[in-house]
Protein backbone atom coordinates (compact mmCIF):
# COMPACT_ATOMS: atom_id res chain seq x y z
CA UNK A 1 0.00 0.00 0.00
CA UNK A 2 3.07 2.10 0.61
CA UNK A 3 4.56 1.72 -2.65
CA UNK A 4 0.99 2.30 -4.13
CA UNK A 5 0.58 5.47 -2.51
CA UNK A 6 4.35 6.68 -2.82
CA UNK A 7 3.71 5.93 -6.83
CA UNK A 8 0.74 7.91 -7.17
CA UNK A 9 2.23 10.85 -5.11
CA UNK A 10 5.39 10.72 -7.09
CA UNK A 11 3.23 10.69 -10.67
CA UNK A 12 1.34 13.54 -9.54
CA UNK A 13 4.46 15.92 -8.38
CA UNK A 14 6.02 15.04 -12.35
CA UNK A 15 2.65 16.05 -13.92
CA UNK A 16 1.89 19.06 -12.25
CA UNK A 17 5.75 19.76 -13.24
CA UNK A 18 5.23 19.05 -16.61
CA UNK A 19 2.25 21.13 -16.78
CA UNK A 20 3.85 24.48 -15.40
CA UNK A 21 6.52 24.14 -18.18
CA UNK A 22 4.58 23.92 -20.55
CA UNK A 23 5.46 21.10 -21.62
CA UNK A 24 1.72 18.72 -22.16
CA UNK A 25 -0.01 21.24 -24.69
CA UNK A 26 -1.60 19.89 -27.42
CA UNK A 27 -3.93 16.83 -26.66
CA UNK A 28 -0.95 14.25 -28.33
CA UNK A 29 1.52 15.50 -27.25
CA UNK A 30 0.61 15.81 -23.64
CA UNK A 31 -0.83 12.51 -23.67
CA UNK A 32 2.29 11.10 -24.76
CA UNK A 33 4.43 12.82 -22.49
CA UNK A 34 2.21 12.18 -19.38
CA UNK A 35 2.27 8.43 -20.04
CA UNK A 36 6.11 8.64 -20.51
CA UNK A 37 6.53 10.38 -17.40
CA UNK A 38 4.56 7.45 -15.27
CA UNK A 39 5.85 4.84 -16.75
CA UNK A 40 9.35 6.03 -16.58
CA UNK A 41 8.73 7.40 -12.66
CA UNK A 42 6.63 3.94 -11.54
CA UNK A 43 9.62 1.96 -12.56
CA UNK A 44 12.46 3.47 -11.80
CA UNK A 45 10.48 3.74 -8.03
CA UNK A 46 9.43 0.35 -8.17
CA UNK A 47 13.17 -0.94 -8.69
CA UNK A 48 14.41 1.38 -5.42
CA UNK A 49 11.66 -0.14 -3.53
CA UNK A 50 12.60 -3.48 -4.69
CA UNK A 51 16.74 -2.97 -3.64
CA UNK A 52 15.90 -0.88 -0.62
CA UNK A 53 12.19 -0.99 0.73
CA UNK A 54 10.79 1.89 2.83
CA UNK A 55 14.24 2.93 4.34
CA UNK A 56 15.33 6.42 5.10
CA UNK A 57 18.43 5.73 2.82
CA UNK A 58 15.14 4.59 0.01
CA UNK A 59 13.37 8.21 0.73
CA UNK A 60 16.52 10.13 0.41
CA UNK A 61 17.29 8.33 -3.12
CA UNK A 62 14.24 9.25 -4.30
CA UNK A 63 14.11 12.51 -3.16
CA UNK A 64 17.63 12.80 -5.26
CA UNK A 65 16.57 10.95 -8.26
CA UNK A 66 13.04 13.25 -8.78
CA UNK A 67 14.92 15.90 -7.95
CA UNK A 68 17.12 15.95 -10.94
CA UNK A 69 14.43 14.41 -13.17
CA UNK A 70 12.31 17.35 -12.63
CA UNK A 71 15.66 19.84 -12.61
CA UNK A 72 17.10 17.57 -16.16
CA UNK A 73 13.26 18.46 -17.48
CA UNK A 74 13.91 22.09 -16.99
CA UNK A 75 17.29 22.18 -18.25
CA UNK A 76 16.85 20.51 -21.50
CA UNK A 77 13.73 22.79 -22.35
CA UNK A 78 14.55 25.90 -20.63
CA UNK A 79 18.46 25.64 -19.96
CA UNK A 80 17.44 26.92 -16.54
CA UNK A 81 17.07 25.22 -13.10
CA UNK A 82 14.07 26.57 -11.18
CA UNK A 83 14.86 27.81 -7.60
CA UNK A 84 12.03 26.78 -5.94
CA UNK A 85 12.93 22.87 -6.55
CA UNK A 86 16.30 23.94 -5.37
CA UNK A 87 15.16 25.73 -2.73
CA UNK A 88 12.40 22.76 -1.56
CA UNK A 89 15.15 19.99 -2.17
CA UNK A 90 17.84 21.79 0.22
CA UNK A 91 15.26 22.13 2.67
CA UNK A 92 14.27 18.44 2.73
CA UNK A 93 17.49 17.38 2.32
CA UNK A 94 18.95 19.52 5.57
CA UNK A 95 15.32 17.95 7.39
CA UNK A 96 16.92 14.29 6.54
CA UNK A 97 19.68 15.00 8.37
CA UNK A 98 17.76 14.47 11.75
CA UNK A 99 16.23 11.18 10.94
CA UNK A 100 18.47 9.50 7.94
CA UNK A 101 21.30 7.71 9.60
CA UNK A 102 23.38 6.70 6.91
CA UNK A 103 24.92 10.62 6.38
CA UNK A 104 26.02 12.14 8.82
CA UNK A 105 26.05 16.25 8.97
CA UNK A 106 30.29 16.45 7.95
CA UNK A 107 29.34 13.75 5.11
CA UNK A 108 26.48 16.39 3.70
CA UNK A 109 28.14 19.49 3.80
CA UNK A 110 30.90 18.25 2.43
CA UNK A 111 28.71 16.85 -0.77
CA UNK A 112 27.30 20.27 -0.53
CA UNK A 113 31.42 21.88 -0.56
CA UNK A 114 31.37 20.04 -3.70
CA UNK A 115 28.38 21.86 -5.16
CA UNK A 116 29.53 25.02 -3.68
CA UNK A 117 33.27 24.48 -5.35
CA UNK A 118 31.66 24.62 -8.62
CA UNK A 119 29.80 27.41 -8.42
CA UNK A 120 33.03 29.35 -7.25
CA UNK A 121 34.23 27.81 -10.39
CA UNK A 122 31.52 28.80 -12.25
CA UNK A 123 31.97 32.92 -10.88
CA UNK A 124 35.53 32.44 -11.87
CA UNK A 125 35.57 30.75 -15.20
CA UNK A 126 32.18 33.65 -15.84
CA UNK A 127 29.63 30.70 -16.31
CA UNK A 128 32.14 28.62 -18.61
CA UNK A 129 30.56 26.06 -16.14
CA UNK A 130 26.76 26.51 -15.01
CA UNK A 131 26.08 28.28 -11.79
CA UNK A 132 22.37 25.87 -11.74
CA UNK A 133 24.58 22.89 -11.71
CA UNK A 134 26.64 24.02 -9.35
CA UNK A 135 23.37 24.82 -7.31
CA UNK A 136 22.12 20.77 -8.46
CA UNK A 137 25.13 19.78 -7.12
CA UNK A 138 24.93 21.43 -3.99
CA UNK A 139 21.58 19.93 -3.42
CA UNK A 140 22.47 16.45 -3.99
CA UNK A 141 25.51 16.46 -2.27
CA UNK A 142 22.98 17.57 0.53
CA UNK A 143 21.74 14.26 0.54
CA UNK A 144 23.81 11.96 -0.70
CA UNK A 145 26.92 13.29 1.15
CA UNK A 146 29.95 13.52 -0.33
CA UNK A 147 31.31 10.24 -1.84
CA UNK A 148 27.89 9.80 -3.57
CA UNK A 149 27.92 13.30 -4.80
CA UNK A 150 31.40 12.43 -6.03
CA UNK A 151 30.61 9.63 -7.80
CA UNK A 152 27.60 11.41 -9.30
CA UNK A 153 29.60 14.32 -10.64
CA UNK A 154 32.51 11.89 -11.92
CA UNK A 155 29.97 9.47 -14.12
CA UNK A 156 27.81 12.37 -14.97
CA UNK A 157 31.28 14.03 -16.41
CA UNK A 158 32.25 10.71 -18.40
CA UNK A 159 28.69 10.54 -19.81
CA UNK A 160 28.24 14.30 -20.92
CA UNK A 161 32.03 13.75 -22.59
CA UNK A 162 30.86 10.93 -24.41
CA UNK A 163 28.22 12.60 -25.57
CA UNK A 164 30.07 15.56 -26.66
CA UNK A 165 32.59 13.81 -28.55
CA UNK A 166 30.00 11.95 -30.68
CA UNK A 167 28.36 15.86 -31.06
CA UNK A 168 32.01 17.48 -32.35
CA UNK A 169 32.69 13.66 -34.47
CA UNK A 170 29.58 12.68 -35.89
CA UNK A 171 27.03 15.62 -35.28
CA UNK A 172 29.66 18.56 -36.45
CA UNK A 173 28.94 20.61 -33.72
CA UNK A 174 30.91 23.93 -32.47
CA UNK A 175 33.27 23.70 -29.39
CA UNK A 176 31.10 26.67 -27.91
CA UNK A 177 27.71 24.65 -28.05
CA UNK A 178 26.20 24.23 -24.58
CA UNK A 179 25.12 21.15 -23.08
CA UNK A 180 22.64 20.89 -20.38
CA UNK A 181 24.34 18.76 -18.10
CA UNK A 182 21.75 17.78 -15.24
CA UNK A 183 20.31 14.84 -17.69
CA UNK A 184 24.18 13.80 -17.33
CA UNK A 185 23.62 14.04 -13.83
CA UNK A 186 20.33 12.26 -13.62
CA UNK A 187 21.56 9.61 -15.82
CA UNK A 188 25.06 9.04 -13.31
CA UNK A 189 22.43 8.62 -10.43
CA UNK A 190 20.42 5.87 -11.92
CA UNK A 191 23.72 4.18 -12.98
CA UNK A 192 24.45 4.42 -9.56
CA UNK A 193 21.53 3.46 -7.66
CA UNK A 194 20.08 1.16 -10.15
CA UNK A 195 22.85 -0.77 -11.54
Amino acid sequence: MTFIITTVAINLLCIAYLIELGILKGPKKGVLITLLAIATTTTIHYRLYQLYQMSFYYIATLLCIIFLLLTSISDLQKKEIPSSYLYITIILGVMMLRINPNITPIESILGAGIGGLLIGLSYATKNAIGQGDGWVILAVGIITGWQMTLGILLIGLILSAIWGSYLLILRRQSKKTKMPFVPFLFLATLVIYLV
